[in-house]
């Protein structure tokens, strides 16, 4: 069975295999989801509920599939890291997937946001770097940002930092050689940016957990509260909370001359829930 469509267009397995059956279908009417299944050696209902996201596709019929489609070496690499993105529940392993994947030239060139995006939320202090840039006694040195960050990163990191931000437009320099923050927003594809964000989240709350004894508490503020909830109430919680945010950034931008870069952040999550089954 041979197809035309570019799997490296696509960041989800089963939005590819959905294109390649229509153009199947177009290309011989007769041509069903059931055929696909018979060709590949699973059962359609199974491969239904894989396409509708109800079912993770095999080790077994992923090699099936690549065979049938008579993908090249590097598309059935590819198209094993698509199903390790898309079906793995370990964030990291979501995410290296994810890495690999901008390995890929074709990739790149078809989503170069994304290729900047996961890079940009792999690494914590790249944002933190970036948000420097708007202090006024700002230096473009590693040696002065090494410094301000609170906690370690190396020159060479600081380095590869800054570099990136300047070549993807992050951060800019004018024409007397001031560093300033460019109207540069992040742009992604919905799931690759989910996955990335989780990562810089994760990255995140390591260092909330190492400043609880790195800060000093005019730097740090920890509180929260466990509370019992009907599930359904949760989003009023989360609306709440993003007010809050908003609130917050007005009060960024009504401050002259900031001399701090904090990260604020409000997390929520669950902690027991009754078994209404019995």
């Amino acid at each position: 069975m041979d197809t035309v469509i570019e799997i490296y267009k696509y960041h989800d397995y089963r939005s590819y295999l959905r294109d390649v059956l229509k153009e199947a279908k177009t290309q011989a009417p007769g041509f069903t989801m059931r055929s696909l299944a018979r060709e590949i050696g699973v059962q359609p209902p199974y491969l239904s509920n894989v396409l509708k996201g109800k079912k993770s596709l095999s080790e077994k019929s992923q090699k099936m599939i690549v065979k049938v489609l008579k993908l090249d070496r590097d598309e059935r690499a590819y198209f094993s890291l698509l199903c390790l993105a898309a079906d793995s529940n370990n964030g990291p392993e979501r995410m290296k997937a994810l890495q690999e994947m901008q390995h890929y030239q074709k990739f790149r060139s078809f989503h170069p946001n994304e290729s900047e995006t996961v890079r940009y939320l792999s690494h914590w202090y790249y944002p933190a770097i970036r948000e420097l840039v708007q202090l006024p006694g700002f230096k473009p040195d590693t040696k002065w940002i090494c410094h301000a960050l609170k906690y370690t990163v190396t020159h060479d990191e600081i380095e590869k930092a800054l570099t990136f931000l300047k070549k993807q437009g992050f951060v800019a320099v004018d024409a007397k050689g001031n560093y300033f923050l460019p109207s540069k927003k992040v742009v992604c594809d919905g799931d690759v940016y989910a996955t990335a964000l989780a990562t810089f989240h994760r990255q995140l709350m390591e260092k909330m957990s190492e400043a609880i004894d790195a800060l000093d508490k005019p730097e740090r503020y920890i509180t929260g509260h466990m509370i019992p909830l009907p599930k359904s109430a949760f989003n009023e919680v989360k609306a709440a909370l993003d007010q809050c945010l908003k609130r917050i950034s007005e009060i960024s931008r009504s401050k002259d001359k900031p001399d701090s870069i904090f990260h604020v952040g409000f997390f929520g999550m669950a902690m027991a829930e009754e078994d209404v089954s019995k």
